[in-house]
């Protein structure tokens, strides 16, 4: 009994585990991406002047390390050196030995990584305390000294270890497959791997590395939070005596450095503890083969590498965010000065499946399933295939009847995503109206609403023409209608990639929309690059282009092709000829062996793309909306009343599109997951679920994209304003030339959907209605 839970278990974590490698890729490139212009600035002249400057010098360098290694790996391993390439050999001498140097920097800057955020925490501790006595502890050589110092320990234990693998030559010798080109007749590789020198000895060593390793980093998750938590209570002391004595700014600035330690130092904790802790399970408890404890050591590894790879990222986020030195240096750096100088250089959601997509995936992932089972991990061998025949006989009925009542209750969402959808769309081309006047065309972030207006306004049509065309002109159950004809299959097949486009790139020019926001506040009156409305058509267009490359990755794949049979019209239908016929047409993958693995990750990027918004939004949201309270108190107590509760209720609409985002966001992610690493068994609960599922998640991101008219409306005057202008005159008489109902019409008429709405009131009833 206990086997086969086992067994299930192990089964689960890996279909979980199966693409972590592809989750460490991706965060490793987002890091790497970001720790390149953090150590820019670190190296800034006005940025090195100090010990703790350098310190943080030494970290960047290293977590650049780390990440270009952990890219280099999964680069190699999974494109260049793919082990199923047969035209490839991934046990080259020269492969091998880049990934053992690999290797070795990559745990030795690791390592380091983690002793000189200590130290750093360390050195600024002693600087608080030791005031007016620490001429010595202040240089930046003081720095450089300890980074050198750190690095030679980290790097002698790494060796101590590596020094005892060895690249060996194998028995046999590496042939191409006869499919391969390029190659000369009866070509062949050596093969080289790495091997140990003596068991015996690498038994020992291994022994003693893990103890170390695990003992620093359990070491570094106590003694970072302790020097955090004094340092943390020091710099508020000095903030306390800033207030009294200094001024406001001062104080001010020594809070943030007090939450960026904070913030730091939660991260430190969960990047080094479960590393520690990984190690030391490792040492004093017996791991046995096809296990579940061998599964989670395994798997964890990679999964400790990610925490470590987001612990790296977060770095140059947490100091732009809470240092008013590091964002100047950034300033000087990227920004213009006074109107010369250099400028920024750097240019830089699953969507719900349709019902064929759905259908497709699901096929492709039980036929092959069935055919080859699951494919076993190298090295490790922890695949084993399980069935689960008692529990499906014993829940069968129940199953049936849950399954009937959820299709009871779904059945109507299809109506449910066609009104939402409708309504958006008449709410959403007046909003795209408005955006599109002369007086809100006046900087990026406006340049970007009218980027997520377009992109909502084509996914709201691509889902109005699907239901309308599916409920009532080529309706399935009408015998004289032939649904798969070509054009018909080829203008859905276009809507599903307009739809999918558009959706995905709706959510991350929000998440951009808000970046841009908040460095704008960031950076006062030097941001006239990030301030232009032509940087927001930029990343409008970079968006949308990344966007439609995904898309293009899976429907790419897609051709209309002919069924074998012809459509004939019944002998009811009236209006065709006699013995009158079509060609059936249907949507079919052209490579159907490489489907699933297509699918998969196709599934696994839209996930992780609608994760990481419902992620990345709130967090930039909550800087934003602090950075707009802090602004709104400036203009009360400098401005007026008026310019205060403008910025509040600018406060306020950051928050209300927050929660829409991750409300319409969230689901789609987690549903894609659910798809990729759960087996979901024909005409089960979970398959009824994912199916309608995926219509309700469309139906959250309508809601989201008709909130945005409204949002705009209620919480801004600007838009209050141009809407004024443009559907009013000035004096409050309507403007005739230009719309014949008032906009409020058009809005409750589209909102409510009552037919005899406007019988009731009329256009010349409306007017004394909303007196």
């Amino acid at each position: 009994m206990n086997e086969e839970l086992d067994e299930n278990l192990i089964n689960f974590i890996n279909n979980i585990a199966e693409n972590v490698f592809l989750v460490q890729l991706v965060v490793s490139v987002v890091g790497l991406i970001m720790t390149v212009p953090h150590l820019i600035v670190l190296l800034h002249p006005s940025m090195r002047t100090s010990s703790s400057n350098s310190l943080m010098i030494g970290i960047a360098l290293c977590d650049l390390t780390v990440l270009s290694g952990s890219v280099y790996e999964r680069v190699q391993s999974d494109w260049i050196f793919a082990a199923d390439n047969p035209c490839a050999n991934n046990l080259n001498y020269w492969y091998q030995l880049s990934i053992l140097v690999n290797d070795v920097f990559r745990e030795a800057c690791e390592r380091a990584s983690f002793w000189i955020g200590v130290f750093l925490a360390l050195t600024r501790l002693l600087i608080m305390k030791l005031s007016g006595n620490t001429e010595f502890l202040s240089k930046p050589k003081t720095g450089c000294l300890l980074v050198l110092f750190i690095l030679v320990l980290s790097s002698a234990l790494t060796a101590y270890y590596y020094s005892i693998f060895k690249l060996r030559q194998w028995g046999g010798q590496w042939e191409p497959d006869h499919e391969c080109l390029g190659f000369p007749e009866n070509y062949s590789e050596n093969l080289y791997f790495r091997k140990i020198t003596d068991q015996y000895t690498f038994d020992a060593i291994q022994n003693i590395y893990f103890f170390v390793n695990g003992i620093s980093g359990i070491l570094i998750s106590l003694l970072y939070p302790s020097l955090g938590l004094l340092l943390f209570l020091e710099i508020r002391k000095s903030a306390s005596y800033a207030s009294a004595a200094l001024s406001k700014r001062a104080s001010l600035e020594r809070h943030r450095t007090s939450q960026m330690i904070l913030a730091m130092t939660i991260f430190y904790v969960i990047a080094s503890a479960p590393g520690g802790a990984s190690e030391i399970v490792q040492l004093f408890v017996t791991i046995t083969s096809n296990s579940i404890l061998n599964t989670l050591v395994a798997y964890g590894s990679i999964f400790i590498s990610t925490l470590f790879c987001i612990n790296a990222t977060s770095h140059g986020l947490i100091n732009f965010t809470m240092s008013s030195k590091y964002r100047d240096a950034a300033k000087m750096i990227f920004c213009l000065q006074k109107g010369s100088g250099r400028t920024s250089s750097i240019h830089n959601r699953r969507t719900h499946s349709s019902e064929h997509l759905l259908h497709q995936f699901l096929t492709a992932h039980k036929t092959l399933r069935t055919r080859y089972g699951k494919h076993s991990i190298p090295f490790f061998n922890l695949r084993i295939r399980c069935q689960m025949h008692f529990w499906k006989e014993m829940n069968r009925k129940l199953n049936e009847k849950l399954i009937n009542f959820i299709n009871d209750i779904a059945d109507n969402v299809f109506i449910i995503q066609f009104v939402v959808s409708s309504v958006g769309l008449f709410v959403t081309i007046p909003h795209l109206f408005i955006l599109f006047n002369s007086s809100m065309r006046t900087s990026s972030t406006n340049s970007l609403m009218i980027g997520i207006a377009f992109c909502d306004l084509a996914v709201l049509s691509s889902n109005v023409y699907e239901r309308v065309q599916s409920y009532w002109l080529m309706p399935a159950d009408d015998p004289c209608v032939n649904y798969n004809s070509y054009w018909y299959q080829m203008s859905l097949l276009v809507s599903d990639i307009l739809r999918e486009t558009c959706e995905r790139a709706s959510f991350w020019i929000g998440i951009f929309l808000a970046l841009t926001r908040l460095l704008i506040m960031k950076l006062p009156g030097n941001t006239p690059v990030l301030s232009k409305p032509i940087l927001g058509h930029f990343l409008f267009l970079l968006l949308l282009s990344l966007s439609s490359t995904h898309t293009a990755y899976l429907y790419s794949g897609y051709r209309i092709t002919p069924w074998g049979t012809l459509w004939e019209p019944e002998e009811i239908c009236t209006g065709f000829p006699e013995n009158y016929t079509e060609q059936i047409y249907i949507r079919d993958f052209i490579d159907n062996q490489n489907l699933f693995k297509v699918t998969t990750k196709y599934v696994f990027i839209n996930g992780v793309s609608r994760i990481l918004v419902s992620l990345l939004y709130p967090f930039l949201a909550i800087f934003l909306i602090f950075e707009i309270r802090q602004s709104a108190k400036f203009a009360l107590a400098a401005l007026s009343e008026r310019a205060a509760e403008e910025r509040h209720r600018t406060g306020r609409m950051i928050l209300v599109m927050t929660v829409f985002y991750v409300i319409a966001s969230l689901p789609g992610g987690a549903s894609d997951f659910v798809t990729l690493f759960v087996e979901i068994q024909s005409y089960s609960i979970l398959e009824t679920l994912v199916g309608y599922g995926s219509i309700f998640i469309s139906a959250l991101f309508c809601f989201n994209a008709t909130s945005h008219g409204f949002i705009n409306f209620t919480m801004s005057s600007k838009y209050r304003k141009t809407v004024r202008e443009e559907f009013y005159c000035r004096k409050g008489e309507l403007r005739g030339s230009s719309v014949s109902t008032p906009y409020w019409y058009v809005i409750v008429s589209a909102s409510i959907g009552i037919s005899n709405f406007s019988s009731s009131f009329g256009p010349s009833n409306l007017n004394r209605f909303w007196q």
